[in-house]
C-alpha cells in the first residue's frame, strides 16, 4: 500500500503526518539517533521481514530442524509456509538441553517464561537475538518524555540466573548495562539495588527508595502492575516506613548491605514531615504528583489484557502520562509503544520474521493485515523458533509507514470451562470491573478459581482490596457473570454450576500463591484464573485465618 508523508517544521518541534487508507497519526520526528534509526526501519518493514526470514533459513539450514524441513530448498515465503508447519511449545521442549538442534547462533542463556498460564516454559536466547533487540524499547521511553535525565525509580530487582535459567528482563537489562545503553546511576539506589540477589522484601526497599527521592521524574516497571503494588504498599504501610526513616531503622530489610544503602538514602526530617502531611490526608484523590511534583511519566506493560489493574493504578496516578513500554515475551521482543497514553505497539522489524494468523486459519504478512481484525501473532526468531504460535491475539489499529501498530487483546484459549460456560479472561475482567464499580470497591488484584470440593462445582472470586471485610453480595457477582456471559447464565439455570462465592484476601496473597506454584523468580503480573489445586489451597488458608 502506497502512503504519503507530509513533514511540518515548527519551532522546537518536528512532526510528520502519515496519511494512509487505514489511519492518520501525528508522530514527533525522533531526536534520538537510535529511535530515528527505528523509524527508518518502519519505512522498509516488509523488506526487512523477508530479509530476516532468509537469513534465518540460510544460517540454520544445517541444523537438525533445518534439514528436517528443507531450509536449503526454500525459495519464497510461500515455500516456507508450505513446507514448515506452524508450531507450539511442544516442538521445542528439549531446546534448553539441546539448542543446537534448532539454531547455530551462540546461545546467551536459557530463559523461563514468567507464566500467564501457571506453567513455566523454557527457551534459549541467542546473542544474535539480543543484538537485534537493541535498546529500542528502553530509549523510546525517553524519546517520548523529554530526555533521559533522572532521577528514576525502577520497580524491578534483576536477579542472576537460577540453576542456569533467567527471565528475559534480567538478561535484557544486563545486556544493555554491559553495552553502555543502560545508565544505572540515574536510578535511585544505583546498580547495587537494581542488579541484586540479596533483596528479599522488594516492596519495602522500593517504597523506601521512592519516598527518599522528592524530585523523582519517572517510575518504571516491566508491568504497570508492579507500580500499582507500590502505591498499595504505601497506602497500607506508610506509617511504618516513615517511622523507620525518622528513627534511622530499616526494620523491613534484614540484609546488612541493603540496609546500609537505604540508610544512606534516608530523606531529611523536613521531607518526612511533608510526606506525613500528604499521607494523612488519605488516598481518595491521586497522590503521585503530591509525593513527586516533578513526576513526568510512569511506564510498564499494560493495556486491555490488564485493564482492571490499569484502572486501579489511575486512582493513584491521575493524569500522569503512561508509556506502555513494550510487547515482549521470552519467545520474542516484538513491539514497542511509540506514543504515550496508548497501549498500542509498533512491530519491531529487526526482531524476527512475522506472520499473522486470522480466525479462518489463513496466514497473512504484516503488510496485508486489516485494521480492526483479530490475528494470532506467529514468529520465526533468531533464537530457534520457527512459525511459532505465540497464543497472543492482537488487533491492528494503524500503521507507522509499513509497520503495523496493534493492541494486544488477549490469549488464545484463555478460558475456564467447567460445564460449557466457556468464560474468557476478557469476560471475567468486564464482569469483575462492573461488579466492583457497583459495590464501590477499589480492587488491586483478583483471581477466579474453581472449587471442586462439592457438586456441582462453583467459581470462587478472590479479591484484594483495602476495604474492610463486610457482607459480600455474591448474588451481585453472579448476576454480573450472567449479564456478560449468556453461556454461563444458561449453565447456571440448568443447575450445572453452583452459586459462586466471593472472598476478600490481604494484599499480595494472590501473587504469593502464584509464586508457590512457579517459584519466586517471576514478574508480578496479574493472572485471571487459578487451578482447582490453587483454589483449594487458598480456601484452606482463608478457613484457617477465620478459625484462628
Amino acid at each position: 500500500m502506497k502512503r504519503l508523508w507530509k513533514y511540518l517544521k515548527l519551532p522546537d518541534l518536528q512532526i510528520f503526518l502519515q496519511l494512509s487508507k487505514q489511519e492518520m497519526r501525528v508522530v514527533r520526528i525522533p531526536r534520538n539517533p537510535v529511535i530515528l534509526q527505528l523509524f527508518e526501519e518502519f519505512r522498509e518493514a516488509e523488506k526487512k521481514n523477508r530479509e530476516n526470514l532468509f537469513k534465518i533459513l540460510r544460517d540454520n539450514r544445517n541444523t537438525e530442524y533445518g534439514k528436517t524441513y528443507g531450509f536449503s530448498e526454500i525459495r519464497s515465503e510461500e515455500d516456507y509456509r508450505r513446507y514448515v508447519p506452524l508450531t507450539e511449545y511442544s516442538a521445542y521442549e528439549n531446546m534448553g538441553q539441546k539448542p543446537e538442534l534448532y539454531t547455530v547462533y551462540p546461545v546467551s542463556c536459557t530463559l523461563v517464561t514468567s507464566g500467564t498460564t501457571g506453567v513455566q516454559k523454557e527457551f534459549c536466547i541467542t546473542e544474535e537475538a539480543l543484538q537485534r533487540y537493541g535498546s529500542y524499547i528502553y530509549e523510546m521511553l525517553y524519546e517520548l518524555s523529554k530526555g533521559p535525565w533522572g532521577p528514576h525509580l525502577h520497580m524491578s530487582v534483576f536477579r542472576s540466573d537460577t540453576d542456569g535459567k533467567n527471565l528475559l528482563s534480567a538478561v535484557y537489562y544486563r545486556y544493555l548495562a554491559d553495552n553502555g545503553a543502560f545508565d544505572c546511576d540515574v536510578f535511585v539506589g544505583g546498580k547495587e539495588l537494581l542488579f541484586s540477589d540479596n533483596i528479599k522484601n522488594v516492596p519495602y526497599v522500593k517504597a523506601w527508595l521512592a519516598l527518599s527521592c522528592p524530585n523523582l521524574v519517572s517510575i518504571q516497571a516491566i508491568f504497570l502492575y508492579d507500580i500499582l503494588l507500590l502505591f498499595g504498599y504505601l497506602e497500607e504501610n506508610w506509617k511504618q516506613l516513615l517511622s523507620d526513616m525518622k528513627n534511622g531503622e530499616v526494620r523491613g530489610c534484614p540484609e546488612k548491605g541493603v540496609r546500609e544503602r537505604l540508610l544512606a538514602l534516608s530523606p531529611s526530617q523536613e521531607r518526612i514531615q511533608e510526606l506525613e502531611h500528604i499521607f494523612s490526608e488519605g488516598f481518595e484523590e491521586p497522590v503521585a504528583r503530591k509525593i513527586w511534583k516533578e513526576l513526568r511519566f510512569i511506564s510498564g506493560i499494560g493495556g486491555k489484557l490488564y485493564q482492571f489493574q490499569g484502572d486501579a493504578l489511575k486512582h493513584y496516578t491521575g493524569d500522569v502520562p503512561v508509556s506502555y513500554f513494550a510487547y515482549a515475551s521470552s519467545e520474542c521482543m516484538a513491539g514497542v509503544a511509540a506514543e504515550l497514553n496508548r497501549a498500542e505497539y509498533a512491530l519491531l522489524p529487526e526482531s524476527g520474521y512475522y506472520e499473522f494468523l486470522n480466525k479462518e486459519g489463513n496466514v497473512v504478512s504484516p503488510g496485508c493485515v486489516r485494521k480492526g481484525e483479530i490475528y494470532e501473532l506467529v514468529v520465526t526468531t533468531f533464537s530457534g523458533l520457527y512459525r511459532y504460535q505465540t497464543g497472543d491475539l492482537i488487533k491492528p489499529v494503524a500503521f507507522l509507514d509499513e509497520t503495523p501498530v496493534f493492541e494486544v487483546m488477549g490469549r488464545r484459549n484463555q478460558v475456564s470451562d467447567i460445564a460449557g460456560e466457556k468464560l474468557s479472561g476478557a469476560v471475567v475482567q468486564e464482569a469483575v470491573s462492573a461488579w466492583a464499580e457497583e459495590q464501590r470497591l477499589r480492587i488491586s488484584d483478583f483471581v477466579l478459581g474453581v472449587d471442586v470440593r462439592t457438586l456441582p462445582y462453583r467459581y470462587c472470586l478472590f479479591v484484594e482490596t483495602i476495604e474492610q471485610a463486610g457482607t459480600w453480595q455474591t448474588f451481585c457477582f453472579d448476576r454480573k457473570l450472567r449479564d456478560f456471559s449468556p453461556d454461563y447464565d444458561d449453565v447456571r439455570n440448568l443447575g450445572m454450576l453452583g452459586f459462586p462465592e466471593v472472598y476478600r484476601v490481604k494484599a499480595g496473597v494472590l501473587m504469593e500463591e502464584f509464586f508457590r506454584k512457579t517459584g519466586e523468580n517471576v514478574h508480578r503480573k496479574p493472572h485471571i484464573f487459578f487451578s482447582s489445586e490453587q483454589t483449594r489451597h487458598l480456601l484452606r488458608m482463608i478457613s484457617g485465618e477465620e478459625n484462628g
